[in-house]
């Protein structure tokens, strides 16, 4: 993850025929972040010290927002990939 966040600021901050794309890449790598040590590590935290199944009912449905963030962001590259294979004949 610390990669993902590394290299997708850096590609936000390039000038490229991307960088739109590579800005609300990063803003969703942000997003999983935020997501990650403001949500799912506290539940974590709370069933690290034994099972509650509320808590881990909550981490499931709250997982499903990283997953819709990572899917978004897989998107975005597959579009990038796609733009770029056509315009190249690669």
């Amino acid at each position: 993850m610390l990669i993902e966040l590394v290299s997708s600021i850096w590609l936000a901050l390039q000038e490229s025929a991307f960088q739109i794309e590579f800005i609300i890449g990063a803003a969703l790598v942000l997003l999983i972040w935020a997501s990650t040590f403001f949500i799912q590590v506290p539940l974590h935290g709370k069933i690290s010290s034994g099972y509650n199944k509320a808590t881990v009912d909550k981490l499931v449905a709250t997982n499903w927002l990283r997953t819709l963030l990572w899917s978004l962001k897989s998107l975005i590259i597959i579009y990038i990939m796609y733009d770029i294979v056509t315009s190249t004949g690669f």
